[in-house]
């Protein structure tokens, strides 16, 4: 099974370099002087006298210069290459440890905007979770537990993707792709062009819905099915990433995918 981990590790390290990439061309729009995300609008609307804010603004202001952001940023990628390496020499416990420092840093990054973050952060601290108990504690009770609960997560995520989907109008009609592929952020001309054709356009529509529905229920089905609905969601998020270039979105989903097989395989031999 160690290939499992180590696909993971691949993934990931690939979406750190994406977000990296990505947030450093967006710094200078988002997060300098006079951005839209400013340091200092940050820490104003944050404004508290308590000793304990005054403490985090401290140290926000001294970690958010443009170089430590970089750094931050950068230092993901570097550890994650660095855990794949001791992982790969026999040395698991000494990589989950990293993993767990890069677990931190994201922490610390997701401190810069009160905005919230994106999905991408959100499953990539899912997985690096899971990736140190399954790597520090493996085969005791809690990567049984790590284990029941990445899969729940894993099914509750595609399940409400695209259950919420039925109620949006846009999507139960088929409109909504042309929409989406239309937009500055995520446009492509070639692909609105071809979602103007209003059957084309309600028949995707219902395939990502159907395919995401599906998905959720795939551990509880036999093994082909189960691997047969994780090709779909490839395709799926590879054409996110190709139409709409969310690719840090599909490199994180992707790290999430071996560790979903990992986890179903855990909980199998639990129960048998």
């Amino acid at each position: 099974m160690n290939y499992l981990f180590e696909t993971s590790f691949a993934f990931l390290s690939l979406a750190f370099l994406f977000s990296a990439i990505e947030e450093r061309n967006n710094y200078k729009k988002l997060f300098s002087k006079n951005g839209l995300i400013d340091l200092d609008i940050e820490l104003y609307y944050a404004n508290s006298s308590s000793n304990v804010d005054k403490l985090l603004k401290h140290f926000l202001r001294v970690i958010f210069t443009r170089v430590r952001f970089d750094i931050l940023l950068y230092s993901r990628v570097v550890l994650m290459l660095t855990s794949f390496l001791a992982f790969t020499h026999s040395s698991p416990i000494y990589a989950g440890f990293i993993i767990f420092f890069v677990f931190l840093i994201n922490i610390v990054i997701s401190l810069r905007s009160r905005y919230g973050v994106d999905g991408t952060f959100h499953m990539s601290t899912q997985v690096l979770a899971t990736l140190f108990i399954f790597l520090v504690l493996g085969g005791t009770e809690f990567a049984i537990l790590m284990a029941f609960y990445f899969n729940v997560q894993m099914m509750l995520c595609y399940f409400f993707s695209g259950f919420i989907k039925i109620f949006g109008p846009s999507w139960r009609n088929g409109t909504c792709l042309v929409g989406i592929f239309s937009t500055l952020p995520y446009g492509h001309p070639y692909a609105a062009k071809i979602f103007e054709n209003r059957f084309f356009s309600f028949f995707v529509c219902w395939v990502v819905i159907l395919i995401e529905v599906a998905i959720s229920f795939s551990p509880l089905m036999d093994d082909a099915f189960f691997y047969l609905l994780l090709l779909s969601g490839v395709l799926l998020h590879l054409s996110f990433a190709i139409f709409m270039g969310l690719n840090k979105f599909f490199y994180t989903w992707m790290s999430a995918y071996p560790l979903w097989i990992y986890s179903i395989g855990t909980l199998k031999l639990a129960v048998t």
